[in-house]
């Protein structure tokens, strides 16, 4: 059963108030700083030149200078120009407007998976992201079946596909593909 949630409205809300509380738990503190340094060892050890970070949000889980061609997607609209204040020579767009026609060495998509409260949304971002990335995609999901509570869903992945998990945090696990 999938519940109604608003989650453009929820993330532009809460960057235009609540802009301390970033991107939520998974993008603060020592979750983040681990995350930074898993992103930061694939795109080295897998010589990455461009990311495409679906679900982006405020940036704190990436280092955002060190990818020579990055592009940042969020729902947000109002993370999305703070964003470009920041990095004015990288690329942040709506889901809408990203360019499908250009694959990325690496697709990240931290903590967007856990939010679609449908299979279907999950499944159309997840193929997307997948079919993006050229030699990785980083991605969580959560790792508890029948999961569903506070707006954050747990959906099955695809057994045929090699997945390895990277890192585990609160009720959340990073997983990877690499092609």
């Amino acid at each position: 059963m999938s519940r109604k949630f608003e989650n453009e409205s929820f993330w532009n809300e809460r960057y235009s108030t609540n802009a301390q509380l970033g991107s939520g738990p998974g993008s603060r503190g020592q979750i983040a700083s681990t995350k930074k340094k898993i992103v930061n060892k694939i795109i080295e050890d897998q010589k990455i030149t461009s990311v495409l970070d679906y679900g982006c949000g405020d940036l704190h889980c990436v280092d955002v200078g060190k990818i020579d061609q990055y592009v940042g997607v969020d729902i947000s609209t109002v993370v999305l120009e703070l964003n470009r204040e920041r990095h004015p020579n990288k690329e942040f767009v709506l889901p809408k407007d990203l360019n499908t026609n250009i694959k990325h060495d690496l697709v990240i998509c931290q903590d967007v998976l856990i939010h679609q409260d449908t299979k279907s949304k999950f499944d159309e971002i997840f193929n997307l992201c997948y079919n993006l990335s050229e030699k990785c995609f980083l991605f969580s999901v959560l790792k508890n079946k029948g999961y569903a509570v506070n707006n954050v869903f747990y959906w099955d992945l695809n057994p045929e596909l090699k997945i390895d998990k990277v890192f585990e945090y609160r009720d959340t696990q990073l997983l990877i593909i690499k092609k």
